[in-house]
């Protein structure tokens, strides 16, 4: 549980409260506090403050608990409710776990509410975990199902381009002047199908029916390489910050398109700050230990190399999260972007066996943190690393 965490206290007695938190404290538990003593003051607390847990007096002038209860479970639903009281009866108390409190502690016995908080708190993240853990692998297989059309759609559509091109290319040849409109129809015909090569080509990284080119590497070294692009791609009215970890352990993987995956990162974070901002860039060494792994179902354990692009932009909305890496999504206006962009980004990753976490705030920033596996990693079927 965090510590310290901070507590919503609905109690109109002084000496009620300093001994509530006076028992909290001798128990090891530190925490915040704020403070409510009547039904504005609590619901304008539960709107705007953060808190892991609410305590609450059954009987407030004016107001009651349940009604306190019933409000809570309407607005903050995943917050843990304890009713501390000096006036409730064991039936009532079972009826109020019932509606939804996490327990009930009599105030004559505040030696029971620093165990009773720890175990609402311990129920409470491993509700959390669990709906985390389903979420993903919802989202994984669902993607499993987008990458298996995406291979079949890039096969069929390479078979229809290459024609295409071809004949364009034969044409070329014989279509006079070199500014007939001829001729400039056909070079128009042949950037469209080389603009549909690339889309293929993303879209079999996306689905990994591409086979990467895996050598011992430097993380830290394909930075250094590509800071003049990254400079270059944002312009001058975003600041660029690189850190490096002074030591990074090895990487085996291809260097090239882990590059391409930093530059999709770069070209996203420049789009989402129109008006300048900032860019920053960190390869840090991380562990994940078996304890670190349940809330992140593709993650494994063991060393890894974390990159960190994070910008000062728009962020992301809440409902869009879910759909980043699904190609052809796009939160940009028609006509600015193809939506292959985060899903290239997410096959990469997938050909190296690491993840990718988002932190995103709308109007704040986002932070899209890729883990890889440092050392060598055992050969990946697909003929990746």
């Amino acid at each position: 549980m965090p510590t310290p965490f901070h507590i919503l206290h609905l109690e109109d007695n002084v000496l009620d409260r300093e001994l509530t938190a006076a028992a909290l404290a001798a128990d090891g538990l530190d925490c915040a506090f704020t403070y409510a003593t009547n039904r504005a003051e609590f619901l304008q607390a539960l709107a705007n403050e953060a808190c892991d847990v609410i305590l609450c007096d059954f009987t407030i002038p004016g107001y009651s608990g349940l009604a306190a209860l019933e409000a809570a479970r309407m607005q903050r639903p995943e917050i843990p409710f304890i009713f501390v009281s000096g006036t409730i009866g064991e039936e009532v108390a079972v009826a109020s776990v019932k509606l939804g409190a996490a327990d009930c502690v009599l105030k004559d016995r505040r030696d029971h509410l620093a165990p009773a908080v720890r175990r609402a708190l311990r129920e409470h993240q491993c509700r959390q975990a669990r709906q985390t853990a389903k979420a993903h692998l919802l989202q994984a297989q669902k993607l499993k199902v987008i990458e298996q059309l995406a291979r079949g759609v890039a096969h069929n559509f390479n078979d229809l381009l290459t024609p295409v091109r071809a004949n364009a290319e034969i044409l070329l040849l014989d279509s006079g002047p070199e500014t007939s409109p001829a001729r400039e129809m056909l070079a128009d015909i042949i950037k469209a199908a080389d603009r549909g090569a690339d889309l293929v080509r993303r879209l079999g990284t996306f689905s990994r029916s591409h086979a990467i080119q895996p050598a011992q590497m430097s993380l830290n070294e394909v930075l250094a390489g590509l800071t003049p692009k990254i400079k270059n791609l944002v312009g001058e009215h975003i600041q660029v910050r690189i850190q490096c970890a002074a030591t990074l352990p090895g990487l085996h993987g291809d260097a090239r398109l882990l590059g391409e995956a930093i530059l999709s990162l770069v070209s996203n974070a420049r789009d989402a700050m129109p008006h300048g901002g900032q860019l920053q860039i960190t390869t840090e060494p991380a562990r994940i230990s078996p304890a670190d792994a349940p809330a992140r179902t593709e993650a494994g354990t063991g060393e890894f190399i974390c990159l960190i692009v994070r910008d000062t932009g728009t962020g992301i909305q809440p409902e869009n999260v879910p759909h980043l890496f699904e190609p052809f999504f796009s939160t940009k206006g028609v006509g600015k972007g193809t939506g292959l962009g985060l899903a290239t980004v997410y096959g990469i990753v997938q050909q190296h066996r690491g993840w990718i976490e988002v932190v995103t705030r709308p109007n704040v920033g986002t932070a899209f943190k890729i883990f890889l596996p440092a050392g060598r990693p055992k050969a990946h079927p697909n003929g990746g690393s």
